[in-house]
C-alpha cells in the first residue's frame, strides 16, 4: 500500500471512531458490538514484521482420547467431533499452541492413583507422540484438589488451570490459575464483561443461580 492509498484509508477510517482500538504490527484492530461494518474489522494499514502465521497468539486445550464430546452426550449435549492428531499438529503450525485438557475429560478430583496418572501424564504422552510439546494442562470442570494437581505437576506440566471469575494475580499457585468460560453464546455484553470484568461477570452468574433456585423451590 503506498503513502497516498494509505492515506484515504486512515481518511476512510477516521469517519467513525469505535470505543475499543488497537493497533498491532501494522494492523489496525476496531472492537464494537454488533453489526458494525468498518467500526468492527481489522484493516491491514501498516507495514508488518510478524510473519501471518505467527500474527494471533492462542493456547488451545485438547481432549486425547476420544474422538467426540461423549462425556458430554449422557446429558443430552449433541455429539461434537474433537480435533484430531493431526489438525493440533497444523494448529500448532499456525501458531496455537497446544495444551492438555485430559485423555478422557474425567473430574480428576475422583480419582487416584494410576487414573490420575492416567489422564494427566497420559495425555502428555499423546500430544508428545504427535509431534507437541504441551506445557499446559486446563483441568476438566475446572474441578480439582490437592492430588489432582500434584498429579500434574508431576508430569510436567509448567502450570494447569482452573475456572475462577478473575485475572491471574502474580500470588497465584501456578497449578491452580484461573480460566473464565467463554462459549459460542457469549457475544456483545456478555464477552465484553466476561473478559473485561469477570469478577463481575461471577457475581452476575451466582445472583442468577440463586433467583432460579429460588424459583424452582416456589413452583409446585
Amino acid at each position: 500500500m503506498g503513502p497516498d492509498s494509505r492515506r484515504l484509508e486512515e481518511l476512510g477510517l477516521n469517519s467513525s471512531t469505535p470505543p475499543g482500538q488497537l493497533l498491532y504490527d501494522g494492523w489496525l484492530l476496531r472492537m464494537l458490538p454488533g453489526k458494525a461494518k468498518r467500526a468492527r474489522s481489522v484493516n491491514a494499514v501498516y507495514p508488518s514484521t510478524l510473519a501471518l502465521e505467527r500474527k494471533i497468539d492462542a493456547l488451545a486445550f485438547a481432549v486425547t482420547g476420544p474422538s467426540t464430546n461423549e462425556w458430554d452426550q449422557p446429558y443430552g449435549a449433541k455429539t461434537k467431533d474433537l480435533v484430531t492428531p493431526t489438525q493440533r499438529r497444523e494448529l500448532g503450525g499456525l501458531g496455537i499452541e497446544i495444551g492438555s485438557h485430559s485423555r478422557t475429560h474425567c473430574e480428576m478430583p475422583l480419582l487416584a492413583g494410576d487414573e490420575l496418572t492416567t489422564e494427566a501424564s497420559g495425555s502428555l504422552e499423546d500430544l508428545r507422540a504427535g509431534g507437541l510439546n504441551p506445557r499446559f494442562f486446563a483441568y476438566p470442570y475446572g474441578t480439582r484438589n490437592a492430588s489432582s494437581k500434584k498429579a500434574v505437576a508431576d508430569a510436567g506440566y509448567c502450570a494447569a488451570f482452573g475456572t475462577a471469575h478473575r485475572r491471574v494475580r502474580r500470588s497465584d499457585d501456578r497449578f491452580d490459575l484461573p480460566r473464565v468460560m467463554i462459549h459460542a453464546t457469549d457475544r456483545g455484553w456478555r464477552f465484553r464483561t466476561k473478559t473485561a470484568a469477570p469478577r463481575i461477570w461471577g457475581s452476575i452468574e451466582r445472583i442468577r443461580r440463586t433467583f432460579s433456585a429460588a424459583a424452582r423451590r416456589m413452583t409446585p
